[in-house]
């Protein structure tokens, strides 16, 4: 869980190299537990492991929905920059060098379904597209929150 906001603090920051190392750490400790995400790892040898507290060992517990939710956060607002605002949402990924094209489909959102890609890395917004429709990177919103319906969204970011 705190790996997860760590990354999404990385990516508030604008630190790409951050958000790519704890992607990194996410991707070898769910690999390592068969997918799942466990509550705590061994900070030395990233193994699942619960540690020691009160005088003895503990397990670390499976499936935990705030390791998930964390690691979720920061694919959402860190990765893919998804700013939820009262009038719709803007975007400001933070993509590590050496991913390529990262898509969600299907994301819910009110009353409309999104498939966002990201194209390229870094953190600045190149170019950014709704239905084939470009979009100035620099308004304040890029989907109404009015939206309804499927909507492709299609961002270039170096």
């Amino acid at each position: 869980m705190v790996m997860g906001l760590f990354g999404d603090a990385g990516a508030r920051a604008g630190r790409d190299d951050v958000v790519g190392e704890t992607l990194d750490h996410f991707v070898e400790f769910t690999t390592a537990s068969d997918g799942r995400f466990f509550e705590l790892y061994n900070a030395t040898t990233g193994l699942v492991d619960g540690g020691w507290q009160t005088g003895r060992h503990w397990d670390s517990e499976p499936d935990q929905t705030w390791s998930a939710t964390a690691y979720l956060r920061l694919i959402h607002t860190g990765v893919m920059g998804i700013q939820f605002r009262p009038d719709g949402i803007a975007f400001r990924p933070t993509k590590p060098a050496g991913t390529g094209p990262l898509t969600l489909q299907r994301l819910p959102y009110r009353n409309a379904s999104l498939d966002i890609t990201v194209h390229g890395s870094g953190i600045h917004l190149d170019k950014l597209s709704v239905d084939g429709r470009e979009i100035e990177p620099d308004q304040p919103v890029h989907l109404p929150a009015e939206a309804t319906g499927e909507h492709r969204i299609e961002i270039h970011c170096g």
